[in-house]
């Protein structure tokens, strides 16, 4: 495996500017076990990983009947 940087924003607004500053050679994961198993075979090889499972605001998914 290449070397990458591993980066974990909090907010979103962090996320994005991460994004942005690595110009699409950045991959985003929340969990990453099928990204590792590609990145160990050589498949894929990112400079940068973006970890968003620490912003609170994309944890869950909530539905409201009203807004529907």
């Amino acid at each position: 495996m290449k070397n990458f940087d591993y980066l974990e924003p909090t907010t979103v607004a962090e996320a994005c500017a991460l994004l942005k500053q690595h110009a699409g050679e950045a991959k985003v994961f929340a969990g990453g076990s099928h990204l590792t198993i590609l990145m160990k075979q050589g498949l894929y090889q990112p400079k940068a990983l973006v970890n968003i499972k620490k912003i609170s605001e994309l944890k869950g998914i909530e539905y409201d009947a009203k807004e529907v």
